[in-house]
């Protein structure tokens, strides 16, 4: 008895010691982490975090990724099967984009699809459509530019083992090599800085040892739960290979991947040249969770952080904006109201300061105007002013003009009431009244749909968008409002005899020259792009070139887009001018669902309004005005001169571009809507669940990103 007490108390501190020395060693271990994590703490780390598209399959949205900035692709490269798990060649035979030559070759086909493509689509985009567009001199410069360009194959070969000697593994893999010659030879004829990346099938993790040196000199991506946990810190196997990490983002915990790498200090791929990659978050808050997770811990992965995304790039930018300062979206404390939000911005001239300034009400219907200030593009706001703006009740105006030595602002409501005020920047006296008065001085029952100020020959102008008398139904009036009394100028200028407008919007700007629509010997020292919808949710555009006496308009007669509450702003850069439009309940062309569906082409789509869906459309006039000239109906994301997208989730956008002397950017905007609150449909409808849905807020939001001029 007494021998087995000795021996199980030998057990009992023998199992005691060893729970302490692991206590030790971890200790230890955490210890050390710690102490090198506040080594290699990186202040900047939020500046490193972008994204890579995500299955943009369709050849006709490349050049419109392009001009959005994207330089980190995925796509898909599909090699299709039938149900015998047999290669398909009917499939190959069938399709459009494959040179017919080679339509039936016997090895198959490599289809652009994240599912597994049908023979019933004959419109899937191949490896020949993506060495064409890398040809094209049209885009030459995106893919010689220093920062390079990188483009993940993500190959989905699901006929049989990969490395069984079977025909349909002999043939992927001499298609796939076929493709790299011919990359290679493109890249090297052109002098472009192009790198190709191996995902999916085409990575040697998985157990896909006869891989190992195929294709050597493209690097792989490495998933934590798929491929050898070893690679995580070793270059030995597969981890020569394998050498970017790319891990999923889990909806119910999405900083469960990242605390578990960066636990290992983020292995090898800390100090690599390659990015993380997390895929494929769209709500915004896991977007926003894990990124913080990433950025507290203050551990920066020197090739940087990017997410796989299925949004609009700017729909991204703008979701992330808050961590990286990017970009704006603020969630403002002002509530929601029956008067939809406006906003202008300015910087002041001496310093870098934004002063923005905005219409609200609140919820006895007072308006009032809002003044805020940051002290740079992206910075924090503080309230510097609210002035409430008496009898006005349904401002449907707010501008801001400007000559050598002062600045205005226009403020105009649905009666035509206006008031006019000037700005002076500085914290004591921010801005002050000038005026007040009606553009129905002379007309009584002028409503306004919008106005704009112009200053113009020692001159401020007002601009009305107005109901059209008689067959009109939409026209512009200009107005003098620089004497005592608003005197009107000329006649009124006839934009469109639609009926059923129920909300129009406009912008004015001066144009130094005739834009080619114009067609005349006539002066012309104002365009406009003016925006007008119908209750069928049916959103027009026409653009517009005049003088106080005439003009030319030059009008799509079917409609250019879906939604409601549009805005438009312009803004002269030079000598170009250019031009950002804006509704709500619009269509976004991308988003999980659509990227990956088989039986759908991106570019092929027909718009349907979306409930509270944001969407942007800018270019410059020229490009804007070249479509409404054109046979052309739809502006859609796939559109090779107008950048088109959604931005955000919410009603009532208003957006204003100003010019900006910071960093390399000459034009910034800022926008602002009613954000969406916690228990609207759009967060228990599973048809919401892909697009991106914000964090909810049942105020103002007010949004901005970087645009490319």
């Amino acid at each position: 008895m007494e021998k087995n007490k000795k021996v199980s108390q030998k057990i009992w501190t023998g199992v005691s010691f060893t729970c302490l020395f692991i206590l030790f060693i971890w200790s230890l271990l955490w210890s050390s982490w710690l102490f090198f994590a506040i080594l290699s703490n990186d202040p900047n780390i939020a500046n490193n975090i972008g994204y890579q598209i995500h299955s943009w399959n369709d050849a006709r949205e490349w050049p419109s990724a392009l001009k959005k900035g994207a330089n980190w692709w995925k796509l898909d490269l599909h090699f299709p099967f039938d149900n015998s798990q047999m290669h398909n060649l009917s499939i190959c035979s069938v399709q459009q984009n494959i040179p017919i030559s080679h339509r039936n070759d016997s090895r198959g086909c490599l289809l652009f699809s994240h599912d597994i493509p049908v023979v019933t689509s004959d419109w899937y985009n191949t490896t020949f459509d993506l060495l064409n567009f890398l040809s094209d001199s049209r885009y030459r410069h995106y893919f010689t530019s220093k920062d390079g360009f990188y483009i993940a194959l993500c190959a989905k070969m699901h006929v049989g083992d990969i490395c069984e000697d079977t025909l349909a593994a002999k043939n992927w893999m001499s298609l796939v090599d076929e493709f790299f010659v011919s990359a290679n030879e493109t890249i090297s004829k052109y002098g472009l800085n192009v790198t190709f990346i191996l995902d999916g099938s085409a990575t040697s993790g998985g157990k896909r040892d006869c891989l190992q040196n195929r294709w050597a000199n493209h690097p792989s991506m490495y998933i934590i739960y798929l491929d050898d946990p070893i690679a995580i810190s070793s270059y030995w196997g597969d981890g020569k290979r394998l050498i970017i990490s790319n891990q999923p983002v889990i909806n119910r915990f999405p900083t469960l991947i990242i605390d578990v790498l960066a636990f290992l200090y983020y292995g090898k791929f800390r100090e690599s040249n390659w990015p993380m990659i997390n895929w494929e978050p769209d709500k915004q808050s896991v977007i926003i969770s894990s990124a913080k997770a990433y950025v507290n811990k203050g551990i920066s992965v020197k090739g940087g952080f990017r997410y796989a995304i299925n949004l609009d790039p700017i729909h991204f930018q703008v979701s992330i904006g808050s961590i990286t300062r990017s970009a704006w979206n603020e969630r403002l404390s002002f509530s929601k109201s029956s008067q939809r939000p406006l906003v202008v911005a300015t910087q002041d001239a001496r310093e870098e300061t934004i002063w923005i300034w905005i219409i609200r009400s609140d919820s006895s219907d007072v308006v009032y105007l809002e003044g805020l200030e940051s002290y740079s593009l992206y910075n924090n706001l503080k309230s510097i002013v609210t002035i409430p703006l008496g009898s006005m009740r349904n401002v449907t105006a707010l501008d801001i003009s400007e000559n050598e030595k002062d600045k205005f602002i226009w403020i105009c409501d649905s009666i035509s009431q206006f008031q006019l005020y000037k700005l002076n920047p500085t914290p004591d006296h921010p801005i002050e009244k000038m005026k007040e008065g009606s553009l129905k001085a002379i007309e009584q029952n002028r409503l306004s749909f919008s106005s704009r100020l112009i200053y113009y020959n020692e001159s401020l102008l007002a601009f009305n968008l107005e109901p059209g008398d008689g067959k009109c139904s939409l026209q512009i009036k200009i107005w003098n409002i620089s004497s005592a009394s608003p005197t009107s100028l000329g006649t009124s200028l006839c934009i469109s005899s639609l009926k059923g407008i129920n909300k129009a919007t406009f912008d004015v700007e001066l144009s130094e020259i005739t834009p080619e629509f114009c067609n005349s010997n006539t002066s012309f020292p104002w365009i406009s792009i003016v925006s007008y919808s119908t209750k069928a949710n049916q959103v027009y555009h026409a653009s517009v070139c005049f003088n106080e006496l005439t003009g030319r308009v030059s009008n799509n007669r079917n409609p250019t887009d879906v939604g409601e509450s549009s805005a438009v702003t312009m803004l002269k850069e030079g000598s170009r001018v250019f031009v950002l439009s804006i509704q709500g309940e619009g269509f976004a062309y991308n988003d999980e669902q659509k990227n990956k569906d088989f039986s759908l082409a991106i570019c092929d789509q027909i718009p349907s309004s979306q409930p509270k869906t944001l969407i942007y459309s800018y270019s410059s006039f020229e490009d804007f005005s070249k479509h409404l000239n054109s046979n052309n109906s739809w502006i859609t994301s796939c559109h090779t001169s107008i950048m088109h997208g959604s931005f955000d989730l919410g009603t009532n956008p208003s957006a204003f571009l100003f010019p900006i002397r910071n960093k390399n950017q000459k034009i910034a905007l800022v926008e602002i809507h009613e954000g969406v609150d916690p228990n609207d449909e759009i967060y228990t409808n599973r048809t919401f669940k892909d697009r991106g849905l914000p964090i909810p807020h049942g105020g103002l939001v007010m949004d901005s990103w970087d645009l490319f001029n």
